[in-house]
């Protein structure tokens, strides 16, 4: 890690660096730490699925499920992360998850995931039909997208 990309954080809260311990710390991860004159914001992670946990977490859920295929290469999944987090806070009526592409190649396969990031919603344990898009989303177009297929019924 370049000593430019991070900073000096001293964890004990006293600001005298030299007699007290400190440690780097990335500045990505700096938000839920204690760093004199900034603010402490929450960590809230999207849940990370994989296909063990799939069948539990979406399609048995009551709540409708966002799905987030993701890959820790494609720029564009770097980009939507935050909305991820922002959507599971703004609609605390759906369960956001993100699915590895390259962990969960079976997931993959079976919902004909081509390009990422690709989102889908589920509802009663079902794909919602027409829910399947692939590319970033504004947090706009994400908002419209929740509105729109979370309020679908799904074909029984």
């Amino acid at each position: 890690m370049a000593l430019a990309a991070a900073h000096r954080v001293n964890v004990s809260g006293s600001r005298c660096l030299h007699q007290q311990q400190a440690q780097l710390v990335p500045r990505a991860l700096g938000q839920g730490l204690r760093a004199p004159g900034r603010r402490v914001l929450p960590i809230v992670a999207v849940t990370d699925l994989t296909e063990a946990q799939w069948e539990t977490e979406v399609l048995q859920s009551d709540k409708t499920v966002l799905v987030d295929f993701w890959a820790p290469w494609c720029g564009p999944c770097k980009l939507v992360a935050p909305l991820m987090t922002w959507a599971e806070k703004e609609y605390p009526d759906i369960k956001v998850v993100k699915v590895e592409h390259d962990a969960n190649k079976g997931l993959v396969e079976q919902y004909k995931v081509y390009g990422l990031p690709t989102f889908i919603v589920f509802k009663n344990g079902q794909e919602v039909e027409g829910s399947k898009t692939e590319g970033a989303l504004t947090k706009a177009k994400l908002a419209d997208y929740i509105k729109k297929y979370a309020a679908a019924k799904v074909s029984a």
